[in-house]
């Protein structure tokens, strides 16, 4: 139990007045001898045993009535959650609210949603707790002070299709409470157990964690549901493409249905797509929890049928627990040229990139390779260009302008390094070091011959060679990778690329502190990089892909999946169709998007960037979505939160998100009942005995 007014308990020692006021009246009365007192009291004595414990029992009752009454001033509360320590008006509460799509599952049971849920139980605590209020969210980094708003009615707190980033909503929560002396304060951080909005291999948690370590005034109450068991849904696309056979126009498209949870079992699922003014309904047969269609092929009108048309759609599945992952809207365009350019001064380097990047995967895209040499930069069409592959020395000047220009617009790079004499320039935060080579010891039978070095003649011997999994292998062998994203992803069957047989003979420093590794070799360096920039790609590869340095070529998957994957994501800022995720998006990039009607629910042109829909804007076609990543059943428990926070710098509480109450409840009226109880029977402990009738008094009746 705890009070909301601490300071009112220090009246306890009032408890003690009835008894002072009784034995100062008892002082009041002189004792005089008279000659008949010893009768007196020989008869009074004879009843006074009763007479005593009533007394007794009166003043208990009088002081049990004043402690009720102090109890009930102080505002005493009582928590349904164990450890849940006073929380008193002094202190400043912060609210930090997941604003993630996952945030929006129903419980059947009551009706609500966990963010209603977890914010009515807020609601009520606050309402006891007072203090200053503030709100954290994900999107704007100025807090919001709640005052007397209701939290449920706070266009803030409503819940979006952005993903969440909780270390980072916590860490600023607590650069708030340092820089503006908040001092003792309790963050409250309403969430589920959605992995993709944890992060928990985020560097900030150290942070935080040391800064919670420093601020024992400051207390992290982390508010999350019970595990639920509700039937979901989400639905996704990709691959979206505008295809031709004859005369006939189509839209092939590939749509995932994953189940977030609920029970497995087979069962039958409705998908309707809209599309060009039409819908179109298809029935998929779930087996296993998720299904995925490939090539689904709609034929466009004929009055739209063009190799020219540009338009969007949306996928949308029934109503289940979660509305927000039932549609997923996409576009589609005349798909530009898969162009790539090539800078470098080295033959073998040109000549295999020049293969990797111009043949195909897709049979309907048209991908082309040029080649220019260090000094031909000025020869590149910058507006025609997906992929630029760099392998001459970092430029600066107007050269290194140009190339931040054209990553900015969504263009991508990818540097190699290049032996060069002197200290070379930074670019984007990344700098080449120096080169390091591993020696290779060869047989007798493996002697260097013409161009091939004792590197490559090493590769013959398998079990000594590079690119073996094993103790004795004497190149630099690649150890780890990001599997999530980006260029080394897993593909869509949840294949791993085979980075882990790549070794490297030769390899370059690569010397950043704000890059993004997205490779590292066993030592720990880092062998492929991503700088930091708002749009496009800025890669940065620590070998070369040659045969004298690398294994990239044994079986080429993995570089020519790496430069493919490259190539998509830089042709995807050259067509007239947009494929964007929540939280990429700029307010300032929607000023000029219109609807295209595809939209349920109409969104205000100051929230476009954070709810899925589908646009127009000038001759493009936007569609936004969440992320994939909200989709994933990978959940966090309190066991992987205390790894990262350790075990007593947060408060766990877990609650039933059909609940209706709140965290705290205030027990005065429970404690004024008492009082008046106590009342009512010090009252009737006091009234006169019943006077029996004497003998004679008896005689006179009969």
């Amino acid at each position: 139990m705890s009070f909301l007014q601490p300071l009112l308990l220090l009246a306890m020692p009032l408890i003690g007045l009835p008894i002072l006021i009784h034995l100062l009246n008892q002082r009041r009365h002189k004792t005089a001898p008279w000659a008949a007192r010893q009768f007196v009291l020989q008869a009074t004595n004879m009843g006074r045993g009763m007479a005593n414990v009533r007394h007794w029992v009166v003043l208990a009752l009088r002081s049990l009535a004043i402690a009720a009454l102090i109890f009930a001033i102080a505002r005493p509360l009582a928590s349904r959650i164990p450890g849940l320590g006073f929380l008193g008006s002094q202190r400043t509460q912060m609210i930090v609210m997941d604003r993630s799509p996952s945030m929006a599952i129903r419980n059947s049971s009551s009706g609500l949603t966990w963010r209603e849920s977890a914010l009515n139980q807020l609601q009520d605590h606050l309402q006891n707790v007072g203090g200053q209020q503030i709100l954290f969210h994900s999107l704007t980094d100025e807090p919001v002070v709640v005052g007397r708003t209701n939290l449920l009615e706070m266009l803030e707190t409503v819940t979006t299709d952005t993903q969440s980033n909780i270390p980072e909503l916590i860490e600023r929560t607590l650069k708030h409470v340092s820089q503006q002396a908040v001092g003792p304060a309790d963050i409250w951080v309403c969430t589920d157990h959605q992995a993709s909005d944890w992060r928990l291999d985020s560097g900030r948690w150290s942070r935080i964690r040391e800064q919670l370590q420093q601020s024992p005034e400051v207390k992290l109450h982390i508010l999350t549901p019970e595990a639920l068991d509700e039937f979901n849904l989400a639905i996704s696309t990709s691959n979206v493409k505008l295809t031709r056979s004859g005369d006939r126009h189509f839209v092939s498209l590939d749509f995932s249905v994953q189940q977030t949870s609920g029970p497995i079992e087979q069962r039958t699922v409705p998908v309707q797509i809209e599309l060009a003014g039409t819908s179109h309904d298809v029935e998929i047969e779930m087996v296993a929890g998720d299904y995925r269609y490939q090539q689904l092929k709609i034929e466009l009108p004929p009055q739209q049928a063009s190799e020219a048309f540009v338009g969007g759609g949306v996928v949308r599945l029934p109503h289940d627990s979660n509305e927000r992952d039932n549609q997923y809207f996409f576009s589609f365009a005349p798909q530009p040229a898969r162009s790539t350019v090539v800078v470098s001064d080295d033959p073998e380097i040109s000549e295999l990139m020049n293969l990797v990047c111009s043949t195909p995967f897709d049979s309907q895209q048209k991908f082309s390779c040029t080649v220019l040499p260090a000094d031909g930069y000025a020869e590149i069409d910058w507006e025609k260009t997906a992929l630029l592959v760099w392998h001459a020395p970092l430029p600066s000047g107007d050269v290194a302008d140009r190339l931040q220009t054209f990553i900015a617009a969504g263009g991508n790079v990818v540097f190699l390094p290049v032996e060069a004499a002197g200290a070379q320039p930074e670019l984007l935060g990344v700098r080449w070091g120096e080169w390091e080579a591993k020696s290779v010891a060869i047989g007798a039978e493996n002697k260097p011959n013409d161009r091939t070095t004792p590197i490559l003649n090493a590769r013959l011997n398998n079990s000594e060679g590079r690119g073996q999994n094993s103790a004795e292998s004497t190149a630099f062998q690649v150890a780890q990778w990001r599997t999530e994203d980006d260029l080394l992803a897993t593909d869509e069957s949840g294949r791993v690329l085979p980075l882990g047989s790549i070794a490297c003979d030769r390899r370059c420093d690569i010397r950043s502190d704000s890059a993004a590794t997205l490779a590292t070799f066993a030592d720990g360096q880092p062998l492929l990089v991503r700088a930091i920039t708002e749009s496009g790609g800025a890669y940065f590869l620590a070998t070369t892909p040659d045969e004298a340095t690398s294994t990239f070529t044994d079986d080429g998957i993995v570089l020519y999946v790496m430069m493919h994957r490259a190539i998509e994501q830089g042709a995807a800022s050259l067509a007239a169709n947009k494929q964007l995720e929540t939280g990429d998006v700029s307010l300032a990039d929607t000023e000029r998007w219109q609807p295209l009607g595809l939209n349920v629910n109409l969104v205000a042109e100051d929230q476009r960037a954070f709810f899925a829909g589908a646009y127009q804007s000038d001759n493009q076609v936007i569609a936004i979505n969440r992320p994939v990543s909200e989709d994933t059943t990978n959940s966090i428990d309190e066991t992987a939160v205390a790894e990262v926070l350790g075990n007593d710098a947060f408060n766990l509480i877990q609650t039933s998100a059909d609940s209706l109450s709140g965290l705290t409840n205030e027990l005065w009226k429970l404690f004024v009942i008492g009082m008046i109880m106590a009342l009512i029977a010090e009252g009737w402990f006091s009234l006169p005995a019943k006077k029996k009738p004497s003998v004679l008094e008896s005689r006179a009746i009969v």
